[in-house]
C-alpha cells in the first residue's frame, strides 16, 4: 500500500503534524506511532523527543546524549534533571604534586566539581532548544562545595537557554540565591519551594522584573523541622515568598500552592490569611490550585471564601487535603468553571456531587461546568475520559498521579 492510499497522507502536512504532537505529547500514550512505517517515523520523530525527558543524574544525561544525533537534540524541549553530588572516590587516589598531601586533596576535591561544570556545559550545549526545566537538588545537608556547585550551574542557565519558559527548583534550595533567575527574561513559569537564600524582599525585586503568568510554591517539612538525629535535615532560613512577594507578580494567571507538613498539628507554612490577602490585587488569577496534607483552619477558609466572593477572574479551583468535608463547598461562587476536588471515599465523592446539584438548584454555581473528583488510590493505572470544555485547564492530573472520574454538569 503506498502513502497516496493511506488516509492520514490526504491530509496536508500541517495537520499531520498536528495529530503526531497530539500523540506524542500526551504522556498517557506511547511512542508506537513511530512504527508504523518510515515516513510516519521520519516526519513525527521530532515530536517524541519534545516529550519530557527525566535524566536521574549528569551521567544519565551525558550518556544519553552520546547516543543522539544533533539534529534530534535540537527537538528536545523539556528536561528534567536531578543533579547529584560529584563522586569524590578520586580524591582517595595518592598524589605527589605537592609536598602538603591534605593540600593536595582539598585543592584536588574542588577540581572535580569544575570538571563536573565544564563537562554539564558542553552537556547543556548540545541541547540547545530546552523550554522547560526542572533541577532537582539533593536532599538532606548539603556540602558547602555541592552548594557553591549548585549555583555556580544555575547561573549558566541564561547564557545556554535565554529563552527559558519555564523553571522549576525542586529538592534542598534552601541556600541558594534567585539571582539567577534575574537574566531569564522570556521566564513565565517558576515553581519553588518558597525558602532560598533571598529575603522576601529580594525575592519581590527579582520576581517583580519577570513577566510571570503561572506560579507555584511548594514545602519540604523535612528540611525544616529540627530533629536529634546526627544528620537532621534541618535549615534556620526563613521562608523567602510571602504576601509581598506575591503581590509584585502583576500577570499572574495560574497560582498554587502545595504544603506537606508533618502532622496534623504543624501550622500552615504559605495557605495564610496574610497570602491570600495579597490575591486581592490579581485581577487577572483564572486559576487557584491548593493541595494541601492538613485541613485549612477556619480563619483561613473564611479569607479563602473571602477571595473567592470578591475575585471576578478565578475560573477554576482545586482542593485537595485529607478529609475535606463536602460542606466546605459554601466558598464556591457563581463565577467558577472548572472544580478540581479531593474525595477520598465514594460516599464523599457523592456528598460532594449531593452538595454541588443542591446549590445549583438554589441559583448558586450556574457556570460549574465541570468537576473532577480525585482520590490518592483511584484509578490507579486507568486514563482519565477528556470531556467537552471550552474552557482551557491545566493537567492537573501530573500533579497527581490518580484521577477518578469527571463528571460535568451542563447548564439547562
Amino acid at each position: 500500500m503506498s502513502n497516496k492510499d493511506i488516509p492520514l497522507f490526504a491530509l496536508p502536512l500541517e495537520l499531520r503534524e498536528l495529530i503526531y504532537q497530539d500523540v506524542l505529547l500526551d504522556p498517557s500514550q506511547g511512542p508506537q506511532i513511530l512504527q508504523t512505517c518510515q515516513d510516519i517515523h521520519s516526519e513525527s520523530r521530532k515530536f517524541l523527543y519534545q516529550r519530557p525527558i527525566v535524566f536521574r543524574s549528569q551521567t544519565a544525561l551525558n550518556q544519553w546524549l552520546v547516543e543522539r544525533t544533533q539534529d534530534v537534540l535540537r527537538d528536545v524541549h523539556e528536561i528534567f534533571l536531578e543533579l547529584q553530588d560529584v563522586d569524590l572516590a578520586p580524591v582517595l587516589v595518592s598524589t605527589s604534586w605537592s609536598d602538603n598531601p591534605e593540600r593536595s586533596r582539598s585543592l584536588r576535591t574542588w577540581e572535580l566539581y569544575e570538571e563536573e561544570l565544564e563537562a554539564l556545559d558542553q552537556a547543556f550545549k548540545k541541547i540547545p532548544n530546552v523550554k522547560t526545566l526542572t533541577i532537582r537538588a539533593t536532599d538532606g545537608r548539603q556540602t558547602h562545595l555541592y552548594e557553591a556547585f549548585l549555583a555556580q550551574m544555575l547561573q549558566t542557565l541564561a547564557f545556554h537557554w535565554p529563552a527559558l519558559q519555564g523553571l522549576s527548583l525542586e529538592g534542598n534550595m534552601h541556600n541558594q540565591s534567585l539571582d539567577a533567575l534575574q537574566d531569564l527574561k522570556a521566564l513565565t513559569t517558576f515553581s519553588f519551594d518558597g525558602f532560598c537564600g533571598t529575603k522576601p524582599a529580594e525575592t519581590a525585586a527579582i520576581l517583580s522584573k519577570l513577566n510571570l503568568t503561572r506560579l507555584s510554591i511548594t514545602s519540604q517539612p523535612g528540611l525544616l523541622t529540627p530533629t536529634h538525629g546526627q544528620h537532621s535535615n534541618f535549615t534556620s532560613k526563613f521562608q523567602s515568598f510571602d504576601g509581598s512577594v506575591l503581590r509584585t507578580i502583576d500577570q499572574l494567571a495560574y497560582f498554587s500552592i502545595s504544603e506537606r507538613v508533618l502532622s496534623a498539628t504543624s501550622s500552615a507554612i504559605f495557605f495564610t490569611s496574610e497570602i491570600l490577602g495579597s490575591l486581592h490585587s490579581h485581577k487577572g488569577l483564572l486559576s487557584l490550585s491548593l493541595c494541601l496534607s492538613h485541613t485549612p483552619d477556619e480563619d483561613t477558609l473564611d479569607a479563602l471564601n473571602e477571595f473567592l466572593k470578591n475575585s471576578s477572574s478565578v475560573k477554576r479551583l482545586d482542593l485537595n487535603w485529607p478529609h475535606l468535608d463536602p460542606a466546605v463547598l459554601y466558598i464556591l461562587t457563581n463565577r467558577l468553571h472548572i472544580l478540581w476536588i479531593r474525595a477520598t471515599s465514594l460516599t464523599i465523592a457523592l456528598d460532594i456531587l449531593d452538595t454541588i446539584l443542591e446549590s445549583k438548584e438554589d441559583g448558586g454555581v450556574q457556570k460549574l461546568r465541570r468537576v473532577v473528583l480525585v482520590r490518592s488510590d483511584w484509578a490507579r493505572g486507568h486514563n482519565v475520559e477528556e470531556l467537552d470544555s471550552d474552557d482551557e485547564h491545566e493537567d492537573f492530573g501530573s500533579r497527581h498521579e490518580n484521577v477518578s472520574e469527571m463528571f460535568l454538569l451542563r447548564n439547562n
